[in-house]
């Protein structure tokens, strides 16, 4: 429907200036919420963003100490490997020392305390009471 007045022509006209106006006022008080809500959201991500560089920093850290800790370990199993081997080794020679000087140990039996003097070998030489074995 047309304006059939030049006063309803002006009114009109005026309606869609103030229209205009209003859609403006509306759009720029969008555009500076939005602009605060952005900012806001922006720096909170910043933070973020901040935040988890630091952390992926110490984790990188953790694992490089993590890693020398089990490399150390392994040199360390594999020492105690070696250094048991060599104790079982020393048990054992040790057990035969031990057996090879039991060996040549005589026991004599019913020979009161301190009947052979200073002197066991040459006591035992010179008993006639202790048999010697043939051919010696």
């Amino acid at each position: 429907m047309a304006p059939t007045s030049p006063v309803e022509a002006s009114m009109v006209e005026a309606s869609i200036l103030d229209l205009s106006e209003l859609v403006q006022e509306v759009t720029q008080n969008t555009n500076e919420v939005m602009e605060q809500k952005l900012s806001k959201l922006s720096d909170a991500m910043e933070k973020i963003a901040s935040s988890l560089e630091g952390q992926s920093k110490r984790i990188a850290e953790a694992e490089q100490q993590v890693s020398a800790v089990e490399d150390q370990v392994a040199n360390l199993e594999l020492h105690l490997a070696q250094v048991e081997s060599r104790q079982v080794t020393m048990t054992n020679q040790l057990d035969d020392a031990e057996n090879r000087s039991r060996r040549d140990n005589m026991q004599i039996l019913n020979l009161k305390e301190g009947t052979e003097g200073d002197n066991p070998l040459e006591f035992f030489e010179s008993s006639e009471a202790c048999p010697r074995p043939k051919g010696v």
